[in-house]
């Protein structure tokens, strides 16, 4: 327990710096907020897709025959079968890129003893948009490579390919001269002329493999005659010193009557609706019921470079997953985008459309809308619309940076700003505690008045700073009621006391009966002054506590006060008391017992002090929230603080005017005025007329006051008192 009493708590800048640290709770929200604004765009670009293709789709619609063409029926005409690839392609020798499902044609066809199977191959043909993809697996147990800087190329090994009819077609070789790149010559055009040139849109690739090579290639099929014959040779040559005993494995037919034929599955009537369209920023794709691809439209135009992805937003990512908060493309991969893709466009051939959120095959962030396409009430055919959305995540990205770099310049000011304030408010704090701590000294006697340090500030520290100020006021007070106490009390007992021993001694020696009876009235008017004092004191206190338990009711102040001096003026003859009023009614929330109270001690100082044959003037005065009681008199006028003589025991009498009419006066009266007010929660004042003749005593209480009485500034009194 002692351990947890000595803990204070953090200092002031600590707390103000923890305040400001919330502040961090802006950048995120902000990041929730722009999610949801992701997700909107989201949704309106899905749904303007699938406007799109629902728009692609009725180009379709009862245009079965689309579907069903095909290049190739003519029965003299073996087709070689094109599938369609549905992922990005890279000619680089290797089949890691190829689909398991684009199955491998070998040749020759016919079967050939075991020791005759050299040179023989493995074909796969692709189509991915406008271009022709192809890789051999060729078996050749005798690599023989090109001369670097030949024109021969009969003396290697090589690729041929023919294009057209059987009298009229294109010639391209690829040839390799290693491992590598392979180079591609156009030798022989459609009208028979020799050329030599090098293709530059005819890529090729050369991989060693343990049986032979492993070539792959790809070729735009425009360069294609598709309404003619294709042709593709493997010229083994195994010696390179002659071009005799080369073995040629071609894709001919079996009979020499018929031909060999690609058979595309787009359809050139499709691709060209398709294109029609003018969708530059998206890709359209046409699906047979088959899923097999009918026609597409060209690829997405990349942009130079992709929005990289805000190192902010990279930074947020692992929280958002920690809490479970949804995001759009966060956890998608490219296997989930095929996996969704396959399953919408089953759903779609079933007739249900839907836009899925995808990741292209270069890796960007995409949405995808699929439509059914239907004959009559079947469905023919699948549209595909996709694009990206580099947009929306571009805005994403700059939303996010500017929020948080607004924020952190906003975080970064306020707290300067805090550190400043803290600073200022602890050396004010610090400066009010010095100058509070100062006050007093050891032995608990005030060493500095008046309390100055933050008085005039109008905030929190000011308030606290002039109830400080007043406490310290009271302290002084009743220092100086402590410190004029005793000698009060020993300069009006001793005259008595005095008095009372010499009499007492007179009275021993006294002879005759007059004597005694002369010193023994002395002594008896001694022990009435000490009895006096003694009574004075307890009618104080006695006030203090009558005043704790007093009520107030709504009076009229001016009839109260009317009365008062109508009676006074008929009990006092001779007495001249000039009553005035600015109003016929005055009311007020008041004690009437404890007014007339104060009136009687107001009278009484005004009638102790006035010139004679000089009339006391009494005056209400009121507003719409106070009412003024002012007593003047011709007389005296006020020596030094007027402020004093409401204190107690506070008098500016003579010595011998402190004893009238039997009664000793010790500056009880004007205290009592003072505590009335004060139990009023108002003010009592005197001061000099202007012309200085006289002196007004002026109390100043509100009309109403609901709040509860001021009850710790009458204990205060009653301890004075007390004491």
């Amino acid at each position: 327990m002692k351990l947890f009493n000595r803990i204070r708590g953090p200092r002031l800048f600590t707390k103000l710096l923890l305040v400001g640290v919330l502040l961090l709770l802006l950048p995120w929200l902000a990041y929730l907020q722009i999610q949801e604004m992701e997700k909107l765009l989201v949704q309106g670009q899905q749904n303007a897709q699938l406007l799109m293709a629902r728009g692609v789709s009725s180009l379709f619609f009862d245009r079965i025959e689309l579907f069903d063409e095909l290049p190739v029926g003519d029965e003299n005409v073996e087709p070689l079968y094109v599938n369609p690839i549905h992922n990005a392609m890279r000619v680089d020798g290797l089949d890691s890129d190829w689909s398991p499902d684009i199955s491998a044609t070998t040749w020759p066809r016919t079967p050939v003893a075991s020791e005759q199977n050299d040179s023989s191959f493995h074909l796969r043909l692709g189509e991915r948009v406008e271009r022709l993809y192809a890789f051999l697996s060729v078996r050749d147990d005798h690599r023989v490579y090109h001369t670097p800087g030949s024109l021969d190329l009969t003396r290697s090994d090589r690729v041929v390919i023919h294009t057209g009819t059987q009298t009229r077609y294109d010639e391209y070789v690829i040839s390799f001269s290693n491992a590598g790149i392979a180079s591609v010559f156009h030798t022989r055009d459609a009208t028979g002329g020799s050329r030599f040139t090098s293709s530059a849109e005819f890529f090729g690739y050369v991989e060693e493999i343990p049986e032979g090579f492993a070539i792959e290639f790809s070729l735009p099929i425009n360069l294609l005659d598709l309404d003619g014959s294709f042709l593709l040779q493997y010229i083994d040559v195994d010696g390179a010193e002659t071009a005799i005993g080369q073995r040629v494995v071609s894709t001919a037919p079996v009979n020499p009557s018929r031909s060999t034929q690609l058979v595309i599955f787009r359809s050139s009537n499709t691709m060209n609706l398709i294109n029609s369209l003018g969708y530059i920023d998206a890709h359209v794709v046409l699906y047979d019921d088959a899923k097999r691809i009918r026609g597409e439209s060209r690829p997405i135009q990349s942009a130079t470079s992709s929005p990289t992805q805000s190192p902010i937003l990279s930074w947020l990512q692992p929280i958002v997953r920690v809490l479970g908060i949804d995001t759009v493309w966060i956890d998608i991969t490219h296997e989930d985008s095929e996996k969704l893709a396959q399953s919408a466009i089953d759903e779609a051939l079933l007739g249900v459309p839907s836009a899925i959120k995808r990741i292209t095959d270069t890796g960007r962030q995409s949405i995808m809308a699929v439509q059914p396409i239907r004959n009559n009430e079947s469905v023919i055919g699948v549209v595909t619309v996709e694009q990206n959305i580099e947009e929306i995540l571009s805005f994403q990205n700059a939303a996010l940076q500017q929020i948080v770099l607004v924020t952190f310049v906003a975080l970064v000011i306020l707290i300067v700003i805090l550190g400043a304030f803290s600073a200022r408010l602890a050396y004010r704090i610090s400066k009010l505690k010095e100058e509070t701590s100062e006050i007093l000294d050891q032995g608990g006697r005030l060493t500095r008045t008046p309390f100055a340090a933050e008085v005039t500030a109008g905030d929190e520290i000011g308030d606290l700073a002039r109830a400080i100020g007043d406490m310290v006021s009271r302290i002084q007070d009743h220092h100086r009621f402590v410190e004029r106490m005793p000698r009060t009390l020993r300069h009006e007992i001793n005259n008595p006391l005095n008095n009372l021993s010499t009499s007492l001694q007179n009275l021993e020696n006294a002879r005759t009966k007059n004597s005694r009876t002369q010193y023994l009235e002395s002594a008896r008017r001694g022990l009435f002054r000490i009895a006096n004092i003694v009574q004075s004191l307890s009618e104080a206190a006695s006030l203090e506590e009558a005043l704790l338990a007093e009520s107030k009711t709504q009076i009229d102040v001016n009839n109260l006060l009317a009365g008062y001096i109508r009676n006074q003026t008929e009990t006092n003859t001779g007495l001249r008391i000039e009553y005035q009023c600015d109003a016929s009614e005055v009311n007020a929330h008041v004690s009437d017992t404890h007014i007339e109270q104060m009136m009687d001690k107001m009278l009484e100082n005004a009638l102790d002090f006035h010139r004679k044959d000089s009339p006391i003037t009494v005056a209400l005065t009121s507003s719409d929230s106070h009412i003024r009681i002012i007593v003047a008199n011709r007389g005296p006028t006020i020596q030094g603080d007027p402020n004093e003589l409401f204190e107690l025991l506070v008098s500016q009498r003579t010595e011998g005017d402190r004893v009238s009419d039997g009664h000793s006066h010790f500056g009880l009266g004007l205290f009592v005025v003072r505590t009335i007010a004060e139990f009023h929660h108002g003010t009592a004042k005197a001061f000099n007329l202007p012309d200085n003749s006289g002196v007004v005593i002026a109390v100043e209480i509100p009309r109403r006051f609901d709040t509860p009485t001021d009850t710790q500034r009458l204990v205060d009194n009653e301890a004075e008192v007390s004491s």
